[in-house]
């Protein structure tokens, strides 16, 4: 067979493995069968389904797990970064993201108040006492270790708002959760809570939004969750802005050059920039 050949045999397979997974062969985390399972009940050589198994690694649908097998992830077909932020400036992407979250949010936060389960408001809640003894945590904390309880504090605030888009009970908004939790964590990564050790405020608001989803409130969950992001988004684009910190916050869409800026001046944005993803992927990694 032709090298041509190959490649759409390969990924013929690689659709009828895919078609399976979509149709509930195998759920999510499942372990597939080993090669020569699978090249026997499909008709097809071992190397096509190494081949095709490939292909659906690429596209974020299976994992290998060194030493145990092939998997479904976590959620299928989406990858890391698919709409690629990660390319987009650092101030520009964090005041673009509030501004898309202060759009979405509120109707996720109505949404949930009418759908979350029992179960889901039961993780809610466990997620709400872990960030009170955080805040108790960090108060009793030296200078020294209070970067790591944030650290934390932004992880159980990813997951807050990760099943508040579950509790949705639509799929579009939980495939989305990814992006608004890069706005979440970007909270802690940028100065305005490391440069002033300022004390987590945080709990209070997330507590309120909970009792409002708990009482089955979608009113006023919606009116909780814009007036956070309207303050939250406020010191983000004053702390991120290239108008200055402290300054008066660039309107988002708006590129701004601070006067008498050079060349390396860019460099040591995107290096800032950098230092800011890796300890967001960090804190992602931590916490699942």
């Amino acid at each position: 067979m032709t090298g041509s050949g190959v490649e759409l045999l390969s990924q013929g397979i690689a659709n009828k493995l895919k078609l399976r997974i979509v149709e509930g062969g195998w759920r999510v985390n499942e372990q597939l069968p080993n090669e020569q399972s699978l090249a026997e009940q499909l008709k097809v050589s071992r190397t096509t389904i190494r081949e095709a198994v490939k292909i659906l690694v690429s596209k974020n649908i299976l994992r290998i797990e060194r030493g145990r097998g092939t998997f479904v992830v976590g959620t299928p077909g989406l990858a890391d970064d698919p709409l690629g932020l990660e390319f987009v400036p650092e101030g520009t992407l964090i005041r673009h993201l509030c501004e898309y979250r202060l759009l979405l949010e509120p109707c996720a936060s109505r949404l949930a108040a009418e759908r979350a389960t029992g179960k889901q408001l039961e993780e809610m809640g466990r997620i709400v006492g872990a960030m009170a003894a955080l805040e108790r945590d960090y108060s009793a904390t030296g200078e020294s270790g209070r970067d790591r309880v944030l650290d934390r504090f932004a992880g159980l605030d990813a997951k807050f708002h990760t099943l508040l888009y579950r509790m949705t009970q639509n799929m579009v908004f939980q495939r989305l959760s990814p992006i608004a939790n890069d706005t979440v964590i970007a909270n802690y990564t940028t100065g305005l809570y490391r440069r002033r050790g300022q004390k987590l405020r945080f709990h209070d608001t997330h507590r309120a939004l909970f009792l409002a989803i708990q009482a089955r409130d979608p009113e006023l969950a919606f009116r909780l969750t814009r007036e956070q992001l309207e303050t939250m988004g406020e010191e983000l684009i004053r702390e991120t802005s290239p108008a200055g910190r402290g300054g008066k916050p660039a309107p988002a869409g708006e590129l701004q050059k601070k006067p008498g800026t050079g060349p390396g001046t860019g460099n040591r944005a995107n290096a800032q920039g950098s230092v800011h993803r890796d300890k967001r992927r960090e804190i992602k990694a931590e916490n699942g």
